[in-house]
């Protein structure tokens, strides 16, 4: 594992597998095993605190996201609420812009508990010790690393302290896994950087625009609900489908998709608790015939949905009902609902099955109505618990 860089006429890299820290410069230093004779550096723009000598690389989890609309003051811690009253108290680590790491000009500049952080993000990056998608460069001339040319200038950092996710751990009695938490990172414009889809986020200078910025100065980790975390779909949804999907109707259908997934673990709940009462009391027919009635309506299950499975989404809710009531009432003014549910469901069948009903200039209606749909089902997607 290490950074690789093309030469001219030569069809071998050169290869940087030994990366070592400077103390007396505050650089690091780069070289090749097979030639040792040419060193590369890196500045560290941060005072290495020796409180945290202690710590090693493979203490930490590093994962890059991308988001284009951002400032050097962006860093945000990573929470979590169940654990504030433990050793870390709620700190699990950092969400960091690459532009970050290579000057101090920000608020964390001289943040003693930033500072190591800092320190091993770079030599995490330094030495590609994650295997991370990166952009083979020419042998630098200049014998200096730019990691923002390597990385990508859009490339955000998330580095996570690992005896921090042990404890989130024990909290939460289920294994830590990034892919947990990219819906709550999606929110806020960063989207996770794989191999796959790193030569086009590298080039990429708009996803991220207009995305909600974290409250408070950092992100606390929502993840999502523990029964939904096996579904490929969800994964899917928040790596690769919404970033190439960018038609307002095509995102339509992709987010509606999560309420067919959500309103299916309804009706099979929920009929499930119907068969138990019938077995429980064969002579209720009638009740059992009118309760199987209701838990086949689509409209009905999305109702029990955001009362019963998801709660807690009223102020999201009624922004999505009145962004559906916008383009619902330009339609026929008699479209109008009276509850999120409802208007949801609307939505829906307007757009599949009467789509030429909708008036030329739909897009700027539906895009507010996918922006809120997103929100909410983000949060949907953390909050859903079976009712007891």
């Amino acid at each position: 594992m290490s950074l690789e860089f093309s030469r001219i006429n030569d069809s071998e890299p050169l290869s940087l597998n030994e990366v070592r820290f400077l103390p007396n410069s505050n650089k690091f230093v780069l070289k090749s095993s097979k030639e040792p004779e040419d060193e590369f550096y890196f500045d560290f723009c941060f005072e290495k605190n020796p409180s945290y000598s202690h710590l090693k690389d493979l203490q930490f989890e590093v994962f890059l996201f991308h988001n284009s609309d951002f400032a050097a003051n962006d860093i945000y811690p990573i929470l979590d609420s169940k654990s504030k009253a433990e050793s870390n108290r709620g700190r699990l680590g950092f969400l960091i812009p690459i532009q970050s790491l290579i000057n101090a000009e920000h608020d964390y500049g001289e943040n003693e508990h930033f500072s190591p952080y800092a320190y091993h993000a770079i030599r995490i990056l330094l030495a590609n010790k994650n295997t991370l998608p990166y952009k083979t460069l020419n042998v630098p001339t200049n014998f200096s690393i730019d990691l923002e040319a390597i990385y990508g200038e859009n490339t955000h950092v998330l580095i996570l302290h690992k005896p921090y996710l042990k404890i989130w751990e024990k909290k939460h009695a289920d294994k830590f896994k990034i892919e947990f938490f990219l819906p709550c990172l999606w929110s806020f414009g960063y989207m996770k950087i794989e191999q796959s889809n790193f030569n086009v986020l590298y080039k990429d200078k708009v996803h991220g625009d207009g995305a909600e910025k974290p409250a408070n100065k950092d992100i606390e980790f929502a993840s999502i609900a523990s029964d939904l975390r096996s579904d490929p779909f969800i994964l899917n949804l928040f790596t690769s489908f919404l970033y190439s999907q960018k038609h307002e109707l095509i995102r339509f259908h992709l987010l509606y998709q999560v309420i067919e997934l959500l309103i299916e673990k309804v009706f099979q709940n929920e009929l499930g608790s119907i068969i138990q009462d019938f077995d429980n009391n064969i002579n209720n027919f009638y009740d059992i015939k009118e309760k199987l009635a209701n838990v086949a309506n689509e409209k009905s299950r999305i109702n029990k949905l955001f009362n019963r499975y998801c709660t807690g989404q009223a102020v999201l809710l009624k922004e999505l009902k009145i962004s559906c009531n916008n383009l619902l009432k330009q339609v026929d003014p008699e479209n109008e609902q009276d509850s999120p549910p409802k208007a949801i469901y609307k939505i829906r069948s307007l757009v599949f099955h009467s789509f030429r009903s909708l008036p030329n200039e739909y897009d700027e209606k539906l895009k507010s109505i996918n922006d809120n749909f997103e929100l909410l089902l983000i949060a949907s997607l953390n909050s859903f618990k079976y009712p007891v």
